[in-house]
């Protein structure tokens, strides 16, 4: 069967909703900041305005009763006038708190009280009373153009943060929309990965069982002609029996590979010696008795149990002698080279060698090329090979010269 392929894993959307939370959250702080901006700036200029209007007010009705008592009136009419003005003077006194307001308040109210208890009003005394209540509107009404002034610059300040966290969020927000459409586009390729990789499959397993029931089928002609014999009464001959051995042995054999290519895809947990494995491999193999075997392998632990790495190495190495070269002696060579936290095994040969198109195959179950149909076997070594090692993390990798040798690279994790 065929590996995934190192599809990727799908997206998370955590980026995405955090991202969402920031838009959400600074809109609500923007929110939160123009409602409190808001209602200070209102409860700052309402204080101001009433303030400044209920001073203008007073200095006004202050000018007022200052006339009425500088003109001729009657004891009564003085009186109410009177009592009036130290109304109006009681009324101002808390008001009086703008800059340079309460000195030139201090002056008016000195002013008022000579007017009020011990001198006649004078021209120059009513003069006096009236420059300083023009200077005292006069205070007022600057303190009313820097309040607004002030209400124009908070307006100016709130617009510009306003301005800037808008733009962050529509940052944001853009940024969402172009992260949204990326993980779309990669699900869906994911998506259509996945499916093509499911249809290459359902592929791969009818290819799978047509070539095993073909295989299976096969030795079932001997069994059945030995008993079609054994219905008629006559014993079957020798060479009957030797080809129904024959057959039992590669119907085991299939059984055997067919199992192993099963848990290929789940190998246990373990650790072997790598140089011991090889040397083993070799010595059990008896196809390499007039072979020239060259080993280069370090004393290093692969992450995989013995009996999966000699099989790994068992395949590799079965696979050079059954495909040597009739015009030369089999030379070997099994090199393996560390690097990080990964061995790199190689079983290099000088056998017959195969094209690119039929290198392209060489881990597909079953798959034999025109020239091996000759050579016993299924095709299901070099796939338990793959699979095996697709498992542990690692990876195959072949090439190959038609003509001159394969070189067989498998990639194993450290234990």
């Amino acid at each position: 069967m065929a590996s995934d392929r190192g599809l990727d894993v799908v997206p998370s959307g955590w980026p995405v909703l955090i991202a969402l939370g920031v838009v959400a959250a600074l809109g609500v702080v923007n929110v939160v900041i123009d409602i409190a901006v808001e209602d200070r700036t209102a409860e700052h200029t309402s204080t101001l305005v009433g303030n400044a209007l209920e001073s203008v007010a007073l200095a006004d009705d202050m000018r007022a009763q200052a006339h009425q008592l500088a003109a001729p009136t009657s004891p009564d009419q003085l009186a109410a006038a009177t009592n009036q003005l130290s109304l109006d003077i009681a009324t101002y006194d808390p008001l009086a708190t703008f800059n340079g307001e309460r000195a030139e308040w201090d002056h008016l109210r000195h002013l008022l009280d000579r007017l009020n208890v011990h001198e006649t009003a004078s021209p120059r005394l009513i003069a006096a009373i009236e420059h300083s209540l023009d200077r005292i509107i006069a205070i007022n009404q600057r303190e009313a153009d820097a309040t607004v002034g002030a209400i124009h610059a908070v307006h100016r300040d709130e617009f510009i943060v306003d301005s800037i966290m808008g733009l962050v969020t529509l940052a944001i927000a853009i940024a969402v929309g172009l992260v949204l459409r990326r993980m779309l586009r990669r699900q869906h390729r994911l998506l259509t990965e996945r499916l093509e990789l499911d249809a290459e499959r359902r592929r791969e397993l009818e290819a799978f069982s047509a070539r095993v029931a073909h295989d299976l089928r096969g030795p079932l002609a001997p069994l059945r002609i030995c008993s079609d014999l054994l219905i008629a009464g006559e014993g079957p001959p020798p060479e009957l029996g030797r080809r129904i051995a024959r057959s039992a042995d590669r119907m085991a054999a299939l059984i055997e590979d067919l199992l192993a290519l099963s848990t290929s895809g789940q190998p246990p947990v373990g650790r072997s010696d790598l140089s011991l494995v090889v040397a083993e491999v070799l010595e059990e193999t008896a196809a390499l008795a007039d072979t020239t075997v060259a080993v280069h392998v370090q004393d290093v632990a692969v992450a995989c149990p013995p009996a999966v790495l000699g099989q790994i190495v068992r395949n590799l190495v079965s696979n050079a002698a059954k495909y040597r070269s009739p015009e030369r002696p089999l030379e070997l060579a099994i090199d393996a080279t560390c690097e990080a936290e990964f061995v790199e095994l190689t079983v290099a040969d000088n056998g017959v060698g195969m094209d690119e198109a039929t290198a392209s195959h060489v881990f597909e179950p079953f798959y034999r090329a025109d020239a091996a149909r000759s050579q016993p076997g299924h095709g299901l070594g070099l796939a338990i090979v793959k699979r095996t090692v697709d498992a542990l993390h690692g990876a195959c990798h072949v090439t190959s010269t038609e003509g001159r040798g394969t070189r067989f690279s498998v990639r194993l994790p450290l234990a």
